[in-house]
C-alpha cells in the first residue's frame, strides 16, 4: 500500500493535481456475482489505513486531498457541474449535455 500511495502522490505532484475521493465507508462486498475469494479480498482490504497513507503522502508533498460526497458524482460534470441523468450515455461513457465534456465514466 505504501508503494501505491507513493506512486499516486508522485503522479499527482508531476501534474500539480489534488486528489478528490469519495467517502467509501458504506461499501458492502457481499455480491453473488463475484467469487468468494474476491469478496473476501475486498472485505479485508484495510481502507482506513489506505486513506491514512494517501492523506500523509499528499500532505508530505504539499498537495490536497478533498473528500467529495458520493451523491450524484456519476451524473455530474466535473468541468461545469451540470447534473443530469442523460449525461451518462452508457455504462462506460460520460458526456455532458451542457458543455460537451466527454470522458470514460
Amino acid at each position: 500500500m505504501k508503494k501505491i500511495t507513493t506512486l499516486l502522490a508522485e503522479i499527482a505532484r508531476e501534474h500539480s493535481a489534488d486528489l478528490v475521493r469519495e467517502n467509501l465507508r458504506d461499501l458492502k462486498f457481499k455480491s453473488k456475482k463475484r467469487s468468494k475469494q474476491l469478496n473476501y479480498r475486498l472485505s479485508t482490504l484495510p481502507y482506513r489505513k489506505f486513506i491514512e497513507y494517501i492523506d500523509y503522502k499528499f500532505y508530505e508533498r504539499g498537495l490536497s486531498v478533498i473528500e467529495a460526497d458520493a451523491k450524484k458524482t456519476s451524473i455530474s460534470c466535473p468541468v461545469c457541474g451540470y447534473s443530469d441523468r442523460e449525461n451518462r450515455a452508457g455504462k462506460e461513457t460520460f458526456k455532458c449535455r451542457r458543455c460537451g465534456f466527454t470522458s470514460n465514466a
